[in-house]
């Protein structure tokens, strides 16, 4: 069973960007955690559909434990997904409420496939009720994510934001190559996961 599971954001096909992926990757497998970072379709192939198969091929590998990872559009993806899958807990780093089109018309890993991720309100009531655990990482100068964006998810969510100085979209080009910060709330995540469900198995002995 995979301890975390990282959904990345779109990518253009000329793009090979790795983001923070890898290092946190590397950094969670030192602890003992398994990282599961499946491949997801780039360029125009990046459908909402062919994401959400994606996922299906893993569900397996995916428990009531597994803390879940969605960067940029994979937020957006993980936020759909909740709505009929349960979890540990969700994390959504620079994650879209909603579509941009004049914002983002520049951006060369978003097709016009990617307006499916948007074609309705994700159901927040059976999101809140999917994972135990919530957190919110956005940078407080992100050009393609409007603070509106982040304060959706923590209103939705009832969860606060961290608000990352400086972060841009938290990305490569932003100079997120590490994320330190990220890591460390995980292992905390981790670790409070642990902790409920061996009271849950103590109460259910007692019992």
């Amino acid at each position: 069973m995979a301890g975390v599971v990282i959904i990345p954001a779109s990518q253009s096909n000329a793009e090979h960007l790795i983001h923070w992926y890898k290092w946190l990757d590397d950094k969670m497998t030192g602890r003992d955690l398994r990282v599961l970072r499946p491949e997801f379709p780039g360029g125009d192939l990046q459908t909402f559909d062919s994401w959400m198969n994606v996922m299906a091929k893993h569900e397996k590998e995916i428990g009531n434990n597994t803390i879940v990872v969605g960067h940029s559009l994979g937020g957006m993806l993980l936020a759909r997904w909740l709505e009929t899958h349960t979890i540990g807990a969700a994390v959504f780093v620079a994650a879209p409420s909603h579509e941009e089109p004049e914002l983002w018309s520049h951006v060369p890993s978003r097709p016009e496939e990617a307006s499916e991720f948007f074609t309705r309100t994700p159901d927040w009531e059976k999101i809140r009720s999917r994972a135990r655990i919530f957190r919110l990482f956005y940078g407080d100068n992100d050009v393609l994510i409007p603070l509106d964006h982040a304060e959706t998810y923590s209103r939705e969510l009832h969860c606060n934001v961290t608000w990352i100085p400086g972060g841009g979209h938290l990305d490569e080009n932003s100079g997120y190559t590490q994320f330190p910060l990220l890591a460390e709330h995980i292992k905390h995540i981790h670790e409070k996961l642990l902790l409920g469900t061996l009271e849950g198995r103590r109460r259910g002995f007692l019992a």
